[in-house]
Formats: structure tokens, C-alpha cells, sequence
């Protein structure tokens, strides 16, 4: 185990100017190396905070709701090791999405040593490791998302160009590989896509129908022979390439959407009539016909990417697509349904087209960025956040409600930096116009019976939104902080008799209310 210097700093943040959300608050977390946020989960009482510690570990850090910091807990081996995503399973443990060089240190068994392989780790509420597995082959084999499968099992996806071990076959280059494990992290099976050239799985759902929708990129005509059947219109170099699994893994179906440059899905959701799909584009021809692609290029003459939202049909038809950003490159990273259509996050460099208030000092840097859109893709809104250096987001995003989400991403600028190079920053953001839009009336969402309390209250959140009720005695002290989504039982028998007061807040309104204890 390593000896960790970490600062916390409540940092002096840049945010655009007239946009909608106000930061909350803000934390940074670092080393003297290099440490990346990699991905956030809210528990029962604050975040777990997945992180790349000086590229050589994984670094989880444990906060309360307000970002402070409560432990710390470092996984790896000798050689360099990484995770991408923590899940929580059916049993209340966490499950952590990553890959490994190592054959020592935390790993317990590495039957491929000396290569990357994908490594599953699962831990308790503290942190402590009850299990972990390693999977692929002799050669490369590297997670890239994960999800939590109906079953209570882990599935991962991401690429292998193994050729034994756990990976069946290759088809050339690299190949699309995603691996099904049971809740004890043994294996179930496992399914290969891929042809001549280079495949990659980069986001997985697990969909209403007990299968799985994966998405990450292909080039159709590049990838001669193997099982990858999408064409393409257009003579396209990368595409989108989304697969429907069943539950066993068999392929339902498989389709491929771009033009003539490079496409790749990075996020999926499930709605009522399809699928909704972020990622990056490059490309103004085939599926992008009338996308509003705006043109940038690199020093090199590539394209720069774009953000690309698209609908499809339950069978992966293109319902409608567009994209958005401007003349640097944009990337999204996660996307959630809203009330009014979908929120988006993810990194941008422009400062034109799309992207308003962009705080970097030029377009060599970047700044994490939302933006939101109605249901058929028309831009409502967007906002940058970060200061004159680079900041990024991956996958570090958790919805609290349609007006506010708790991010993690990384930063280099002086005013957030809390080591050198590249820090965690951790930070949450809440919508000020929603009580002028008329989107939440004035009435109390949260409402508690029975009053007076004998033994149990019941607080009950008629919204079914994340609220954070923090309940105090009369002279201010906390008695009990919990997260509020539809229903919870406090049991109020250690407490004396008399008036105790809850609160919470719903985006910059305050709520108070409060209980009698009486005696039985």
C-alpha cells in the first residue's frame, strides 16, 4: 500500500456566465502525480469516488454528501492498473470495472501474467476487497464500461486481441468482446464481434427485455470476414456499432450509423419507444445528412468530433440524429432522460457553434460541459465549467434530479489544482431557474406520517427524486442524514420525547418541517 498526500481545497471555480446552474460545492483530490476521476456512485451516506492514482492504481475515495473527504482505499499491483466504472450490486457491494498488468499486490490469481487483462473487483460498503477475478488471454485485453446484469450478475465489455484463455477466437486486429460473469465474479459466457480490423466495446445497458444493448465502434468495410454483418452506404472509416444481445449473449441484432469519417457510441438509455445514443462524430455525410456537423480540423487535417445524439427504433433503425458542438472537438461521456427531453455531459474545447462561455484559455484546453435537449433533439441549453487549464469528464456523473447531479472529472488549472499535473475535481450543481420555469410547484414534495411519532415516521417523497433530508433536535444537533427517493422508515425509539426539525432543499428553495415524539 502507498503512502497517499491528498489536499482538499474548496477552489475558486470559473463557471459560463448566465447559464442555469450554480455550483453547490467543490472539492479537488490529488497526488503528487498524475490522478485522473474516472467515475462517482452515490451510496446510502455520500459518494465513492473512482479514481487513477499517478497511473499506476486505482485510488477509491469515500466523501460525505458535501464532497469531504472520509477514506481512502488503493488497489493494485506492481504494474500498472486502471478501472472505468463502480457499480452497486443487488447485495448493497460495489463492483469495480477495470484492467490490470499486475500479477501481484491485490490481484489474486493472474493465470495470463505479463499482459492487460480485465480485472473485476468486488467490495464492501468500507472499501475492503471480497473478491476479485482476472479474464482475457496472453495478449491485450482492456475493459471499457460495465453494468449490473438482471440476474444480479457483472457484465464488461471492451476489446481483446487475445487468441486463448478466456477469449475464444480472433478475428483479426482487435475485437469486440463483452464477458458475462455470475454475482460471485465466475464466468458465464462470453461474445465475440469483430472482423480484419479494429472492433471496440465502450458502453453497455442492460435493456427492459433482460438483454443487453452494447455500443462502441466497427469499421464494416474494413472488417473482412467474422461475424460483423452491418454494412455501410458510404465508404466510412469508423462507425457507431451497436449490438443487441438476449440474455445468453446470443446476437439479436447488429447495426452500424456514420458517414464517411470516424463514429463511436459512448452512453445508452432505454426509453418508452427505443434506444438513445451519445457519441462522437465526424462526419456530415451518410446517417449525418442534415445533422448540423460543425467543421473543425486538427493540425494533422483529421475532422474533429462532434457530439452526436441519436434515436433509434427497439431493432436499432435510425429514428432521428443530430450533432452539436463547434469548431474543436467535443466529447460526450454520459446521457440521462429528463422532463424535458435528455441532459448530456461531456468535454469541450470549442468556443464557438454550440458551446457558449467556455472558461479555457484557448482551445488547446478544455472544460467539462453539459447541455440539454428536447425529446427530438432541439438545443435547449448548455454550460461549461472549469478555469483556464484543462478539465475533462468520463463517466463521473450522478443524476440527483433533473436540476441537479454531483460530477467528478479531472483538472490542470491553477485554481483547481490540489498536487500537480492532473487532479481529481468533485463537485455538484444545481439548476436556478426551476422555480421560475413552473416545473416544481410550491407545495412540499416531501411529507412524513404519522404525527405525532410513536416508534417509526415514515418520510414519503412524492417527486421520486434523490433529496437529501437532514433531520436536527431543537438545539441544531444532526441526528440523521439520509438520501430521500420515494420512501423511508426512521425509527425514532433511541430518541427522547419532544419536537425534532427535518429539512432539505430542492434546487435554491428550502423546506423545513418537523415531528413530535410522544411516548407509547
Amino acid at each position: 500500500m502507498k503512502y497517499l498526500i491528498f489536499i482538499i481545497l474548496h477552489l475558486s471555480f470559473i463557471s459560463c456566465l448566465g447559464q442555469n446552474f450554480q455550483i453547490d460545492w467543490k472539492k479537488c483530490y490529488g497526488t503528487v502525480g498524475y490522478d485522473l476521476g474516472k467515475d462517482v456512485i452515490q451510496v446510502s451516506d455520500g459518494y465513492l469516488l473512482l479514481n487513477s492514482f499517478d497511473q499506476k492504481d486505482i485510488w477509491l475515495i469515500k466523501t460525505d454528501f458535501s464532497g469531504n473527504f472520509i477514506w481512502e482505499k488503493i488497489f493494485g499491483g506492481t504494474s500498472a492498473d486502471d478501472a472505468v466504472r463502480i457499480l452497486e450490486d443487488e447485495d448493497g457491494n460495489y463492483i469495480i470495472f477495470g484492467s490490470s498488468r499486475s500479477s501481484n499486490g491485490d490481484v489474486s490469481f493472474d493465470p495470463y501474467p505479463n499482459s492487460l487483462d480485465f480485472w473485476i473487483i468486488k467490495i464492501d460498503s468500507l472499501g475492503n476487497k471480497i473478491w476479485d477475478k482476472i479474464y482475457g488471454g496472453f495478449d491485450l485485453d482492456e475493459v471499457f464500461n460495465g453494468c449490473i446484469s438482471p440476474d444480479g450478475g457483472i457484465l464488461a465489455v471492451g476489446m481483446t486481441n487475445s487468441v486463448d484463455g478466456n477469449v475464444p477466437a480472433n478475428y483479426g486486429y482487435y475485437d469486440f468482446w463483452v464477458l458475462k460473469l455470475d454475482h460471485y465474479g465466475e464466468f458465464e459466457w462470453s461474445t465475440l464481434v469483430g472482423g480484419g480490423f479494429f472492433e471496440q466495446a465502450s458502453s453497455v445497458l442492460a435493456t427492459s427485455d433482460g438483454g443487453f444493448l452494447v455500443g462502441g465502434q466497427a469499421s464494416p468495410e474494413l472488417s473482412i470476414g467474422g461475424n460483423l454483418t452491418c454494412s455501410s452506404d458510404v465508404d466510412k472509416f469508423m462507425d457507431m456499432y451497436l449490438i443487441k444481445l438476449d440474455s445468453t449473449g446470443v446476437i439479436e441484432w447488429q447495426q452500424c450509423l456514420g458517414g464517411s469519417e470516424g463514429e463511436y457510441a459512448t452512453d445508452l438509455i432505454e426509453v418508452d419507444d427505443g434506444y438513445v445514443i451519445c457519441g462522437e462524430a465526424r462526419s456530415d455525410d451518410g446517417d449525418l445528412l442534415n445533422s448540423n456537423y460543425h467543421y473543425g480540423y486538427y493540425h494533422t487535417g483529421d475532422p474533429t468530433p462532434d457530439a452526436w445524439v441519436v434515436k433509434t427504433d427497439f431493432i436499432g433503425n435510425l429514428t432521428w440524429q443530430k450533432c452539436y458542438g463547434g469548431s474543436a472537438p467535443e466529447s460526450p461521456s454520459r446521457i440521462f432522460k429528463t422532463e424535458k427531453g435528455y441532459r448530456i455531459f461531456g468535454t469541450a474545447y470549442s468556443f464557438d457553434g454550440d458551446v457558449t462561455g467556455n472558461n479555457s484559455w484557448n482551445s488547446t484546453y478544455s472544460d467539462i460541459w453539459t447541455f440539454e435537449i428536447d425529446s427530438s433533439g432541439s438545443l435547449l441549453s448548455n454550460q461549461c465549467f472549469g478555469s483556464t487549464g484543462f478539465e475533462e469528464m468520463l463517466q463521473g456523473v450522478v443524476k440527483l434530479s433533473d436540476f441537479q447531479f454531483t460530477l467528478s472529472g479531472s483538472t490542470t488549472s491553477q485554481s483547481w489544482s490540489c498536487g500537480d499535473q492532473y487532479d481529481m475535481a468533485f463537485f455538484q450543481i444545481t439548476d436556478t431557474l426551476i422555480d421560475a420555469s413552473g416545473d416544481y410547484p410550491l407545495y412540499q414534495p416531501v411529507t412524513i406520517y404519522p404525527n405525532p411519532v410513536v416508534g417509526e415516521v415514515i418520510f414519503q417523497n412524492s417527486r421520486r427524486m434523490n433529496v437529501l433530508v437532514s433531520i436536527r433536535d431543537m438545539l441544531g444537533n444532526q441526528i440523521k442524514e439520509f438520501v430521500l427517493r420515494d420512501k423511508y422508515l426512521f425509527d425514532t425509539i433511541h430518541l427522547p420525547c419532544g419536537v425534532y426539525l427535518y429539512n432539505y432543499s430542492i434546487g435554491n428553495k428550502q423546506f423545513n418541517g418537523k415531528f413530535i415524539i410522544i411516548k407509547p
